[in-house]
């Protein structure tokens, strides 16, 4: 289920499983990371639902993660060279392995070599794990063809009760000194922001955002959705197994009241995304 509200701009001028099956401190775990994995590629489909290019060659996946994306991009633009971008060997290696017929390259999304022009750079819920948005921004238009197409998608924070919960328990004097510095990991902007950011690199610019409603059997699993990624700077920064238990376990007491069962004992879990769709100038009208 989800709602949406579209802001489009003209041509600019369960219980929760154990906390160590993460990996903490290291990889990501793409098993875990696809758990969810109906749930995150929804956001990925409505984008590329809105991506009006009929025949792209090259699109580079930035951020692909376990190639679940590409798997969307290959099924609406068969015929594309899709460059897979991530800075998780973990995740290259599982898109390597369930999707050979792509590229991937292991690094990072704003010092790795890439090889342009692309007709399509896409993101899917990787530009929150990256800093310095307008600097990655100003990269990936100088990487896009003529008239090319910039197609990215981030969670919102908004008023998230998880989220806040998060910040609520690591404010906590027990906690405090384990965890400062964790919401530094991510990077969230609002669709003003980046808006400001693409007039300087594009000629149109399409703005939107969703809240999408997850059915989840309950509270616990809203814990469990979280883990690898909205959690995951929080735990990373956590000394064993018993710590990132017992900051899950406050999390959840925290954030349980906004998550009430409804009738058939199931939860909603709403989620708030950000999407845009940006398009290169052609070369006549490129800003200098």
């Amino acid at each position: 289920m989800r709602r949406g509200n579209d802001m489009r701009i003209a041509p600019a001028v369960s219980a929760p499983e154990p906390a160590q099956a993460q990996g903490w401190g290291g990889d990501w775990n793409p098993a875990r990371y696809l758990a969810y994995g109906r749930e995150r590629a929804r956001p990925a489909m409505d984008l590329v639902a809105r991506i009006d290019r009929a025949e792209p060659r090259r699109i580079l996946d930035l951020g692909c993660g376990p190639g679940n994306s590409a798997a969307i991009l290959a099924a609406r633009w068969p015929g594309a060279k899709i460059i897979g971008l991530d800075n998780s060997k973990a995740m290259i290696e599982a898109a390597r392995r369930d999707f050979p017929e792509g590229e991937w390259i292991l690094g990072d999304a704003l010092t790795a070599p890439l090889e342009g022009p692309f007709d399509i750079v896409f993101s899917n819920a990787a530009f929150q794990w990256i800093p310095r948005h307008p600097a990655l921004i100003a990269r990936l238009a100088g990487l896009l063809a003529p008239e090319g197409i910039l197609a990215v998608q981030a969670p919102r924070r908004g008023d998230m009760a998880v989220r806040k919960a998060i910040d609520e328990v690591g404010s906590r004097e027990r906690w405090r000194g384990l965890v400062e510095g964790a919401e530094l990991a991510l990077n969230y902007r609002e669709l003003d922001s980046y808006y400001d950011i693409l007039i300087g690199h594009f000629d149109e610019i399409e703005l939107w955002q969703t809240s999408y409603f997850h059915v989840l059997e309950g509270a616990a699993s809203v814990i469990d959705f979280v883990r690898t990624t909205a959690l995951r700077p929080w735990l990373d920064r956590l000394p064993d197994e018993k710590a990132r238990g017992d900051f899950e376990r406050e999390v959840l007491e925290a954030c349980s009241p906004s998550y009430p069962a409804r009738p058939d004992g199931k939860i909603l879990f709403p989620f708030a995304r950000l999407f845009f769709v940006a398009t290169s100038p052609r070369p006549a009208s490129r800003p200098a």
